[in-house]
Protein backbone atom coordinates (compact mmCIF):
# COMPACT_ATOMS: atom_id res chain seq x y z
CA UNK A 1 0.00 0.00 0.00
CA UNK A 2 2.75 2.47 0.94
CA UNK A 3 5.20 3.36 -1.82
CA UNK A 4 7.03 6.46 -0.62
CA UNK A 5 8.24 7.89 2.67
CA UNK A 6 9.15 11.56 2.97
CA UNK A 7 11.67 12.37 5.69
CA UNK A 8 12.23 15.64 7.52
CA UNK A 9 15.17 15.99 9.90
CA UNK A 10 15.46 18.06 13.06
CA UNK A 11 17.52 21.21 13.50
CA UNK A 12 20.85 19.64 14.47
CA UNK A 13 23.46 18.74 11.90
CA UNK A 14 23.47 15.07 12.85
CA UNK A 15 19.69 14.56 12.82
CA UNK A 16 19.83 12.67 9.51
CA UNK A 17 22.04 9.96 11.03
CA UNK A 18 19.28 8.09 12.86
CA UNK A 19 16.72 8.05 10.00
CA UNK A 20 19.42 6.76 7.66
CA UNK A 21 20.40 4.03 10.10
CA UNK A 22 16.74 3.07 10.41
CA UNK A 23 16.45 2.87 6.63
CA UNK A 24 19.10 0.16 6.62
CA UNK A 25 17.03 -1.70 9.21
CA UNK A 26 13.84 -1.50 7.13
CA UNK A 27 14.67 -3.01 3.73
CA UNK A 28 11.75 -3.41 1.38
CA UNK A 29 9.32 -1.34 3.44
CA UNK A 30 9.15 1.54 0.93
CA UNK A 31 10.12 1.88 -2.73
CA UNK A 32 11.21 5.49 -2.33
CA UNK A 33 12.93 7.27 0.57
CA UNK A 34 12.78 11.00 -0.08
CA UNK A 35 14.68 13.47 2.11
CA UNK A 36 12.89 16.81 2.13
CA UNK A 37 15.03 19.97 2.17
CA UNK A 38 15.72 21.74 5.44
CA UNK A 39 14.30 25.18 6.27
CA UNK A 40 14.73 27.09 9.54
CA UNK A 41 11.02 27.72 10.15
CA UNK A 42 8.39 25.01 10.63
CA UNK A 43 5.89 26.80 8.40
CA UNK A 44 8.46 26.90 5.60
CA UNK A 45 9.06 23.19 5.99
CA UNK A 46 5.34 22.46 5.83
CA UNK A 47 5.05 24.44 2.60
CA UNK A 48 8.07 22.80 1.01
CA UNK A 49 6.84 19.33 1.91
CA UNK A 50 3.35 20.08 0.63
CA UNK A 51 4.80 21.09 -2.73
CA UNK A 52 6.81 17.85 -2.97
CA UNK A 53 3.92 15.43 -2.42
CA UNK A 54 2.04 14.51 -5.61
CA UNK A 55 -1.64 15.35 -5.61
CA UNK A 56 -3.99 12.38 -5.57
CA UNK A 57 -1.36 9.94 -4.27
CA UNK A 58 -1.55 10.80 -0.57
CA UNK A 59 -2.84 7.41 0.60
CA UNK A 60 0.37 5.68 -0.54
CA UNK A 61 2.63 8.10 1.34
CA UNK A 62 4.12 8.03 4.85
CA UNK A 63 5.57 11.16 6.42
CA UNK A 64 8.48 10.70 8.80
CA UNK A 65 9.82 13.53 10.96
CA UNK A 66 12.37 13.89 13.69
CA UNK A 67 12.14 16.68 16.31
CA UNK A 68 11.10 19.89 14.50
CA UNK A 69 10.54 17.74 11.43
CA UNK A 70 7.96 15.80 13.43
CA UNK A 71 6.05 19.01 14.06
CA UNK A 72 6.05 19.77 10.36
CA UNK A 73 4.90 16.34 9.13
CA UNK A 74 2.11 16.06 11.70
CA UNK A 75 0.91 19.60 11.00
CA UNK A 76 0.80 18.91 7.27
CA UNK A 77 -1.10 15.66 7.87
CA UNK A 78 -3.67 17.66 9.84
CA UNK A 79 -4.20 19.84 6.76
CA UNK A 80 -3.71 17.26 4.01
CA UNK A 81 -4.25 13.64 5.16
CA UNK A 82 -1.73 11.05 4.02
CA UNK A 83 -1.42 7.31 4.59
CA UNK A 84 0.44 7.49 7.91
CA UNK A 85 2.81 9.62 9.99
CA UNK A 86 5.85 8.57 12.05
CA UNK A 87 7.45 10.96 14.53
CA UNK A 88 10.69 10.57 16.48
CA UNK A 89 11.41 12.79 19.48
CA UNK A 90 8.36 15.02 19.13
CA UNK A 91 9.06 18.49 20.60
CA UNK A 92 5.96 18.96 22.72
CA UNK A 93 7.56 21.80 24.69
CA UNK A 94 10.71 23.86 24.87
CA UNK A 95 12.56 23.11 28.12
CA UNK A 96 12.04 25.74 30.84
CA UNK A 97 9.61 27.80 28.76
CA UNK A 98 5.88 28.38 28.70
CA UNK A 99 3.79 25.94 26.71
CA UNK A 100 3.16 26.83 23.08
CA UNK A 101 -0.12 25.24 21.91
CA UNK A 102 0.87 25.65 18.26
CA UNK A 103 3.38 22.86 18.85
CA UNK A 104 0.83 20.23 19.81
CA UNK A 105 -2.81 21.40 19.59
CA UNK A 106 -3.37 19.72 16.21
CA UNK A 107 -2.47 16.32 17.68
CA UNK A 108 -5.79 16.25 19.57
CA UNK A 109 -7.77 16.18 16.31
CA UNK A 110 -5.40 14.33 14.00
CA UNK A 111 -7.21 11.67 11.95
CA UNK A 112 -4.17 10.19 10.16
CA UNK A 113 -2.70 7.06 11.83
CA UNK A 114 0.35 8.39 13.66
CA UNK A 115 3.15 6.73 15.61
CA UNK A 116 5.18 8.88 18.02
CA UNK A 117 8.34 7.27 19.42
CA UNK A 118 9.68 9.26 22.36
CA UNK A 119 12.64 8.93 24.68
CA UNK A 120 11.63 8.28 28.29
CA UNK A 121 13.88 11.15 29.42
CA UNK A 122 13.21 13.51 26.51
CA UNK A 123 13.47 17.06 27.84
CA UNK A 124 10.94 18.13 25.19
CA UNK A 125 8.38 15.67 26.54
CA UNK A 126 9.15 12.34 28.21
CA UNK A 127 7.09 9.72 30.01
CA UNK A 128 4.77 12.44 31.36
CA UNK A 129 3.51 13.35 27.85
CA UNK A 130 0.26 11.42 28.29
CA UNK A 131 -0.49 13.40 31.46
CA UNK A 132 -0.28 16.83 29.87
CA UNK A 133 -1.20 16.66 26.18
CA UNK A 134 -4.42 15.65 24.47
CA UNK A 135 -3.82 13.11 21.71
CA UNK A 136 -6.42 11.81 19.29
CA UNK A 137 -7.20 8.11 19.14
CA UNK A 138 -5.29 8.04 15.82
CA UNK A 139 -2.04 8.72 17.69
CA UNK A 140 -0.06 5.78 19.15
CA UNK A 141 2.67 6.62 21.68
CA UNK A 142 5.70 4.44 22.33
CA UNK A 143 8.55 5.16 24.74
CA UNK A 144 12.10 3.88 24.59
CA UNK A 145 15.22 4.54 26.64
CA UNK A 146 16.89 7.83 25.78
CA UNK A 147 16.56 11.61 25.71
CA UNK A 148 15.64 14.02 22.89
CA UNK A 149 18.79 13.23 20.94
CA UNK A 150 17.68 9.60 20.91
CA UNK A 151 21.12 8.31 20.02
CA UNK A 152 19.96 4.76 19.62
CA UNK A 153 22.35 1.93 20.28
CA UNK A 154 22.05 -1.12 18.02
CA UNK A 155 19.81 -2.58 20.72
CA UNK A 156 17.64 0.55 20.61
CA UNK A 157 17.34 0.31 16.85
CA UNK A 158 16.28 -3.29 17.33
CA UNK A 159 13.26 -1.88 19.21
CA UNK A 160 12.48 1.11 16.99
CA UNK A 161 12.72 -0.52 13.55
CA UNK A 162 10.26 -3.36 14.26
CA UNK A 163 7.84 -0.84 15.79
CA UNK A 164 7.88 1.18 12.58
CA UNK A 165 7.46 -1.89 10.38
CA UNK A 166 4.62 -3.30 12.50
CA UNK A 167 2.88 0.07 12.58
CA UNK A 168 3.07 0.49 8.81
CA UNK A 169 1.91 -3.07 8.22
CA UNK A 170 -1.05 -2.60 10.57
CA UNK A 171 -2.14 0.61 8.86
CA UNK A 172 -1.75 -0.89 5.40
CA UNK A 173 -3.72 -4.05 6.23
CA UNK A 174 -6.18 -2.63 8.75
CA UNK A 175 -4.94 -5.02 11.43
CA UNK A 176 -4.84 -3.75 15.02
CA UNK A 177 -1.63 -2.13 16.20
CA UNK A 178 -0.92 -3.59 19.62
CA UNK A 179 -1.20 -0.84 22.25
CA UNK A 180 1.64 0.18 24.54
CA UNK A 181 1.75 -1.36 27.99
CA UNK A 182 -0.28 0.57 30.53
CA UNK A 183 1.45 1.75 33.74
CA UNK A 184 -0.88 0.15 36.27
CA UNK A 185 1.15 1.21 39.33
CA UNK A 186 1.21 4.89 38.35
CA UNK A 187 -2.54 4.98 37.69
CA UNK A 188 -3.51 3.28 40.94
CA UNK A 189 -1.06 5.38 42.93
CA UNK A 190 -2.40 8.59 41.39
CA UNK A 191 -6.14 7.88 41.53
CA UNK A 192 -7.39 6.58 44.86
CA UNK A 193 -10.93 5.91 43.64
CA UNK A 194 -9.62 3.77 40.81
CA UNK A 195 -7.44 1.90 43.29
CA UNK A 196 -10.45 1.15 45.50
CA UNK A 197 -12.62 0.06 42.59
CA UNK A 198 -9.95 -2.30 41.28
CA UNK A 199 -9.35 -3.67 44.79
CA UNK A 200 -13.06 -4.42 45.27
CA UNK A 201 -13.27 -6.20 41.91
CA UNK A 202 -15.44 -3.68 40.09
CA UNK A 203 -12.68 -3.46 37.48
CA UNK A 204 -10.13 -6.17 36.84
CA UNK A 205 -7.24 -3.75 36.17
CA UNK A 206 -6.23 -0.12 36.14
CA UNK A 207 -6.21 -0.21 32.35
CA UNK A 208 -9.80 -1.41 32.23
CA UNK A 209 -10.78 1.36 34.65
CA UNK A 210 -9.09 3.92 32.42
CA UNK A 211 -10.84 2.62 29.31
CA UNK A 212 -14.25 2.57 31.00
CA UNK A 213 -14.05 5.63 33.24
CA UNK A 214 -10.72 7.40 33.28
CA UNK A 215 -10.61 8.36 29.61
CA UNK A 216 -13.97 10.12 29.81
CA UNK A 217 -12.95 11.87 33.03
CA UNK A 218 -9.53 12.81 31.62
CA UNK A 219 -7.67 11.06 34.43
CA UNK A 220 -3.91 11.18 34.02
CA UNK A 221 -2.10 8.01 33.01
CA UNK A 222 1.28 6.83 31.82
CA UNK A 223 2.59 4.14 29.50
CA UNK A 224 5.51 1.83 30.16
CA UNK A 225 8.65 1.88 28.02
CA UNK A 226 9.05 -0.71 25.33
CA UNK A 227 10.86 -3.83 26.53
CA UNK A 228 14.48 -4.14 25.54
Amino acid sequence: MFRSIYLLSGDSDDNWALPRRLRRRLPGLFDNWIEAPYAPEVEQRIGQLDSLIPRGDEASIVLFGRSSGARAVSALAAQRPVGAVICLSYPFRMPNRQLEPKRFAHLADLSVPTLIIQGCDDEYGGLDVTEHYALSTAVSMRFIDGDHALQCSPAGLDVVAPLIRTFCDSVATGAPFEPARFDEAFYLRTHSRASREVATGRFRSAEQHHQAVGRQEHLSFRLLPEPG
